[in-house]
């Protein structure tokens, strides 16, 4: 199954791959078009818009695929949140996004690798 399209590195192939096999496959259908990619024109660790997902190319969490994988998913429901809309629109605050997206990266069951990805990033 491949329902994200994987652009980049190896590391980041494999993370987008653990997230895929352990998302609901309603969310996974949601998730179809969006393209995961190296960029260095992401803002921050890693942004979302509506089709795409870009990762900056960062040696801080190389080798720490839990850290990753909780970089995806949590990219993955900003997407599913339409957070790059809400944001772009006033709607919300990207504080309120940033909580939001860890709270479902969290119900679809990767609390513990959010909790990884804070040794690298807080919060």
């Amino acid at each position: 199954m491949n329902t994200l399209g994987i652009f980049g590195a190896h590391e980041i192939t494999d993370a987008v791959r653990q997230v895929e096999d352990r998302l609901p496959p309603d969310v996974a259908r949601q998730l179809a078009h969006v393209k995961v990619h190296i960029s260095r024109h992401a803002r921050g660790v890693a942004d979302a818009g509506d089709h795409d997902i870009r990762i900056q190319p960062q040696g801080r969490i190389k080798g720490d695929m839990a850290a990753l994988v909780a970089v995806v998913v949590h990219e993955c429901a900003h997407v599913v949140l339409s957070h790059h809309r809400a944001l772009r629109s006033g709607i919300k605050t990207a504080l309120e996004c940033e909580y939001e997206a860890d709270n479902l990266a969290r119900q679809w069951g990767f609390g513990p690798e959010l909790e990884r990805r804070k040794l690298y990033f807080g919060r």
